[in-house]
């Protein structure tokens, strides 16, 4: 049976607390004192509870008694991941989790991420939360999953769910300004600071909002496409960082070449689903030409 436990403060699980983003968040969290932080990871961590959430949860569920919030931080990370890597480290834990907070806790925090929008960088207009979602890899799709199934949940009053769609985390200011200067745009216009990542993070926990939220979370970058009035309205976001994105001529000659590769896939697509065996002369010459010119194009460091 599970010990109960009685503290003045919200008690928080956090998962993967040893990971980037993890230890960023328990740091902030546990100096702000607002919450009693048990912090878990698949590995031995100072201060805190190693935890396989890819066990069956009938081995970890008891740790989520008399918990008031998780912040579910878990997972592969990257683009780089794999189909099984995705399938394995991060819909089957993140979906066990949500299956055995049900009911028991009453609010729900996922890290989701920016690659769940990442099909939209060759399109126009503003990336709002409710833009129709475009994950390109596992990755994207994996977090897409979630942020539904979370959804889902919370729309049957099991708990409160919010996904923060998380941009590009480069904490240290002089960092961000070292790498930030070598990133294409799209790059650059996701940077979130990692005072703006931990407010972010803070807010969702605290919010009085109810049922599910998707929202973008990015610092205050001057003339990006991420759109953060629902964040700001939903959540009280206010962020304190930005960064203005500033692209070499040789960074947006790339961007211009990856965006004409983008419309050739998209026209060789459509003819094929048309029918037709051969893509058209004109796209295939073009396509052609830009892997060309892009082959000597600084690399794409999204």
């Amino acid at each position: 049976m599970a010990q109960e436990h009685k503290s003045p403060r919200p008690r928080l699980l956090v998962t993967g607390a040893a990971g980037r983003l993890g230890r960023l968040a328990v740091a902030h969290l546990r100096q702000a004192a607002r919450y009693e932080v048990i912090a878990t990871d698949v590995a031995a961590i100072p201060d805190g509870i190693a935890v396989d959430l890819a066990q069956p949860a009938v081995q970890w569920a008891g740790l989520l008694e008399g918990i008031d919030a998780v912040l579910h931080c878990a997972g592969h990370r990257g683009p780089a991941t794999t189909w099984q890597e995705a399938q394995e480290l991060n819909l089957d834990i993140s979906l066990r989790l949500l299956a055995a907070a049900r009911r028991r806790v009453k609010r729900f925090v996922f890290l989701s991420s920016n690659w769940v929008m990442a099909g939209h960088r060759f399109t126009e207009g503003p990336i709002t939360a409710h833009r129709e979602p475009d994950p390109i890899n596992p990755y994207g799709m994996s977090k897409l999953a979630i942020e539904r199934a979370g959804a889902a949940l919370a729309e049957a009053g099991d708990f409160d769910f919010i996904a923060l769609r998380i941009g590009m985390v480069i904490a240290d200011p002089l960092d961000a300004a070292r790498r930030l200067a070598s990133m294409r745009r799209w790059s650059q216009e996701m940077w979130l600071s990692g005072a703006d990542f931990c407010q972010g993070i803070e807010k969702a926990l605290s919010a009085p909002v109810t049922g599910a939220s998707v929202l973008n979370l990015v610092s205050d970058n001057p003339g990006m496409r991420w759109d953060l009035s629902e964040t700001r309205q939903r959540i009280g976001y206010a962020p304190t960082a930005g960064w203005q994105a500033d692209v070499s001529p040789a960074h947006n000659a790339a961007e211009v070449d990856a965006a004409r590769l983008n419309q050739c896939r998209t026209e060789i697509v459509r003819h094929l689903a048309a029918g037709s065996a051969d893509p058209p002369d004109q796209a295939a010459a073009l396509c052609v030409q830009i892997l060309t010119r892009t082959q000597k194009a600084p690399n794409d460091r999204r």
